[in-house]
């Protein structure tokens, strides 16, 4: 799990609605010249991708920090793990403190993302896949005849919480296209694919059958 995520109950609420009125406007209005700038280190990969299904995905991020963010002050989020690179950077707005007085576990920020989510979705994913590379297990069971089963949460169907490349690839194994015939019609390289399908696998999103 990541240790610099909390939780904090209405947080959700609060960076949907934020994040929905930032998106209607140019993100290059912010000013980041001043912006503070808060760290978020995960102990694993595994960490990295439970937070990014449990939080990220949703438009933001709980970051503890004793650090002061006034509502819509610029931040810029650098994300890592055990603090080592490759590092991803995202820039945000704070949308509300969380008091270690209201019961919480330790105090933080919570931080919505200022580029719109299906700009964060694959550049997230993408810094996933270049710590993961080819290592999942599951791949290593991949071969050009497997086919798959989907398996989505609720408002996933739609491809709401997905990049472009995931979509693809979900699409194709419900319809029953086999690991060689995606490579045929998907654009990606292969060594894209296959990360992508390895992350999809670890996920939980793709099994095989």
């Amino acid at each position: 799990m990541c240790s610099s995520i909390g939780s904090w109950p209405q947080f959700y609420s609060r960076v949907a609605d934020t994040n929905q009125a930032m998106t209607k406007r140019d993100s290059d209005e912010a000013d980041l010249l001043d912006s503070q700038h808060l760290a978020v280190s995960f102990e694993s990969v595994q960490g990295a991708r439970d937070a990014y299904e449990m939080e990220l995905s949703k438009g933001g991020v709980f970051v503890a920090t004793e650090a002061v963010i006034s509502f819509r002050e610029p931040v810029e989020v650098a994300f890592s793990v055990q603090g080592k690179p490759p590092v991803l950077v995202l820039r945000g707005e704070g949308v509300g403190r969380s008091e270690s007085s209201q019961g919480n576990r330790v105090p933080g920020v919570a931080i919505a993302f200022i580029p719109p989510m299906q700009e964060v979705r694959p550049l997230f994913l993408s810094w996933i896949e270049s710590m993961s590379g080819l290592e999942s297990e599951a791949l290593e069971s991949l071969t050009p005849c497997t086919t798959f089963s989907v398996h989505l949460e609720n408002g996933e169907k739609e491809g709401y919480e997905l990049d472009p490349l995931s979509v693809s690839i979900l699409e194709l194994a419900q319809a029953g296209f086999d690991f060689e015939r995606m490579l045929e019609v998907i654009p990606e390289s292969e060594e894209q694919i296959r990360a992508r399908v390895g992350l999809l696998l670890d996920l939980g999103r793709l099994r095989f059958t």
